[in-house]
């Protein structure tokens, strides 16, 4: 009962930490608009601004892209140990290496992702604007 109630908390983790990144790509598409919507403005002559900035909502949608990061990692991490237990077990013969490599991109992600909160935090703290490749 206990792997089957863990079991599922993981699948619950993981949608949450879809439904993060959903919010957060979600958020950078909206900073993105305003972006054009400010440029072409700019180009008329018009100068405009919006509160919060394309910037400020750029740095917050990391920060929640970094929460649905973590937990996104900290999920893989426990589905990995549970296969190797099992493995260990002798309950299965699913191979480590699919696993290995989702455990080690979703932390690469993370890291990835404190970088890229750095960044943005720094860039709208400045009131600079920010670009997103």
């Amino acid at each position: 009962m206990i792997g089957i109630t863990l079991t599922l908390r993981l699948i619950q983790n993981e949608k949450i930490s879809a439904v993060l990144f959903t919010v957060g790509s979600s958020m950078l598409i909206v900073s993105a608009h305003l972006d054009t919507i400010i440029e072409i403005r700019k180009n008329q002559g018009i100068q405009i601004r919006f509160v919060p900035s394309p910037s400020q909502i750029t740095a917050v949608s990391f920060w929640i892209l970094l929460v649905g990061s973590l937990i996104g990692a900290l999920t893989a991490t426990i589905r990995l140990s549970q296969l190797k237990r099992r493995r260990f077990l002798r309950v299965t013969t699913e191979p480590l290496l699919p696993s290995f490599w989702i455990f080690a991109g979703s932390w690469l992600l993370f890291i990835a992702n404190i970088a890229l909160v750095i960044g943005t935090q720094q860039k709208a703290e400045s009131g600079e604007e920010i670009t997103i490749v």
